[in-house]
């Protein structure tokens, strides 16, 4: 099976499915010190496309403004979109490439998503230790659910500028 690689052209394709195209993806990380040769070049189509899914599925329903094109297929390019300095984005915002490039090599890791254990430390709701004549209890709360995403805070700090913020204190 070859997958296909549709690269968003900064016009709101309906069938795009990556926001880099696989070129990008080995300049953007080997710029960086990271030889990505070693990889499949399937496996890096995939890799690409679960990226820029990630990145929609995680900050999309935040993204600030609307979609450029009411049928685009990725959440990106968008319409009236600012930085944080207030200027006028066109396109999809380098930053946000960036953030995929990051989640895609996340996904050749083997580590863009959370996979529970059950007995995850932080499910850990007792433990109890006796020395003398030696009793070891650990109790771990059945109902746990781990995070729905794992935090990779350069990327995640890149994509984050786009989305609207959640509510919350704001402090002086």
């Amino acid at each position: 099976m070859t997958i296909v690689i549709v690269v968003e052209d900064d016009t709101g394709l309906e069938n795009a499915n990556s926001y880099i195209s696989a070129d990008e993806f080995a300049t953007y990380h080997l710029d960086r010190g990271r030889d990505t040769d070693n990889y499949d070049a399937e496996l890096v189509s995939a890799a690409l496309v679960e990226g820029s899914s990630y990145a929609d599925l995680r900050w999309g329903i935040r993204a600030k403004s609307r979609p450029l094109v009411g049928t685009q297929g990725l959440e990106f390019p968008r319409a009236y979109l600012s930085d944080r300095y207030g200027n006028q984005v066109g396109g999809v915002p380098s930053p946000w490439k960036e953030a995929v490039n990051i989640y895609a090599l996340k996904y050749l890791e083997g580590v863009l998503y959370v996979t529970p254990k059950n007995n995850e430390a932080s499910s850990l709701v007792g433990k109890k230790t006796v020395v003398g004549p030696i009793t070891t209890e650990k109790r771990y709360n059945a109902n746990y659910v781990a995070p729905a995403w794992l935090e990779f805070p350069h990327a995640d700090r890149l994509a984050k500028q786009y989305t609207q913020p959640r509510g919350g204190v704001m402090r002086n």
